[in-house]
């Protein structure tokens, strides 16, 4: 699922809207903070975890089962397409 089906543009826009909302009503301090900058510094750790799960990484340890590749890595394919949209999402709101 890619991750847009879990949060839209519209529902991070309208977070951002609540947030200043909550934050011009308190009196408080604007502080801007590059957002997509800081997930993707959050999504680099399991990232790479990830990537170094993938069969052809994980062969070097040892003979594979047999099929393995084949149901494993289209699902660390979908969770690292998943991780590198978070940023996107975003960036794009």
């Amino acid at each position: 699922m890619p991750i847009s089906g879990i949060v839209s543009r519209g529902t991070i826009g309208t977070m951002k809207e609540q947030l200043s909302e909550l934050r011009n009503s308190l009196g408080l301090e604007g502080k801007t903070k590059d957002s997509a900058k800081s997930m993707r510094a959050k999504c680099s750790g399991p990232w790479g975890t990830l990537v170094e799960i993938q069969s052809h990484h994980l062969r070097h340890h040892g003979p594979l089962p047999e099929g393995f590749r084949d149901y494993f890595d289209p699902k660390v394919s979908l969770l690292l397409e998943g991780l590198k949209g978070i940023p996107k999402v975003l960036e794009s709101s």
